[in-house]
């Protein structure tokens, strides 16, 4: 009976890893995600900590300002998210490939 259905509705155990060869477009996503999840994460562990250290348990009177901000908040928020800007501007226009899709069936081929 398991030969009636389509091979798209099969059981992931009846499909080995060696089966079909990694896509290229997955192997450019994944790798991009990876490097995304990991820019994000060392953005928010550095947000986190030099707010902690910089901004937890300090007296008010001895509060550091810079341009009338919290030194806290300049060195532990508005620094390094706009590095994580810059980073997501320069890996996004340098470094995410443009993969091919191939195109839709629904639509005639560009010339």
């Amino acid at each position: 009976m398991s030969g009636d259905r389509p091979p798209h509705d099969r059981l992931d155990e009846d499909l080995d890893d060696g089966d079909f060869p990694d896509d290229p477009v997955y192997v450019h996503a994944r790798r991009e995600a990876l490097v995304v999840f990991l820019a994000w994460l060392v953005a928010g562990i550095v947000t986190i900590s030099v707010s902690v250290w910089l901004g937890y348990d300090v007296d008010p009177e001895e509060v550091t300002l810079i341009l009338g901000i919290p030194s806290w908040v300049v060195l532990g928020v508005i620094v390094p998210w706009m590095l994580a800007v810059a980073f997501g501007a320069w890996f996004s226009l340098r470094y995410i490939v443009e993969d091919d899709l191939g195109s839709d069936p629904e639509e005639p081929p560009h010339e």
